[in-house]
């Protein structure tokens, strides 16, 4: 089975470097184009089912990309992003810099709640119950995942049993393409964040 993986298109707070959480917000003008082309790249690959999660980024996403597909979109709770509390609407330059010590903690410690939010281990509990969803739900067929930086994070943690003080050094682009192969339980990597937007569409 193949498993195909897009991070939701930017929003401004992207492009702002707010951090965004569970505010609810759509994608900008930019985070459209950009969908767009990597929508024309997926056109040829031949997923049956599109899961996402709730928050309007992701499910805009997973609009666009339908368009040429007329496929199902299944919105999943648990895959929503990583609740960042109080942290929400600041840049990260202020998080490092005004939130030092919080910080910190959060870099090394994955049990650590940021203030009014969540760890990464929150999410990945949850995650790994809206992860099986998705799998019975796909009943066995390829499908494409609409995702967020931090549950991408949880799906490497979870699945490929990558470290906490690893998974965060992996980059994922707004827009961006990660294609993984299932079988027998096992997870095989077959591309990771590309971006048609960037490289042309092959």
């Amino acid at each position: 089975m193949n498993i195909y993986i897009v991070r939701h298109g930017a929003t401004n707070w992207n492009e702002k470097d707010l951090v965004q959480g569970n505010i609810d917000i759509e994608l900008s003008e930019k985070g459209k184009c950009d969908v767009e082309k990597t929508a024309e790249f997926l056109k040829n690959i031949n997923f049956k089912k599109i899961f996402t999660s709730e928050l309007r980024r992701a499910f805009n996403t997973a609009e666009i990309i339908n368009r040429v597909k007329n496929l199902d979109i299944i919105k999943i709770k648990e895959l929503n992003e990583l609740d960042c509390g109080d942290w929400e609407g600041l840049t990260m330059e202020q998080i490092r810099n005004e939130r030092a010590e919080e910080y910190a903690k959060l870099k090394v410690d994955p049990e650590y709640k940021i203030p009014g939010g969540e760890s990464f281990m929150d999410v990945v509990r949850r995650f790994k119950i809206g992860w099986q969803k998705v799998l019975d739900l796909s009943e066995g067929k390829d499908f494409l995942f609409i995702t967020h930086i931090v549950i991408t994070r949880a799906f490497l943690h979870s699945n490929l049993g990558i470290p906490y003080e690893s998974v965060r050094s992996f980059v994922i682009n707004n827009a961006s393409f990660t294609h993984f192969e299932y079988d027998n339980g096992r997870y095989f990597l077959k591309l990771w964040n590309y971006r048609p937007y960037e490289n042309g569409i092959h």
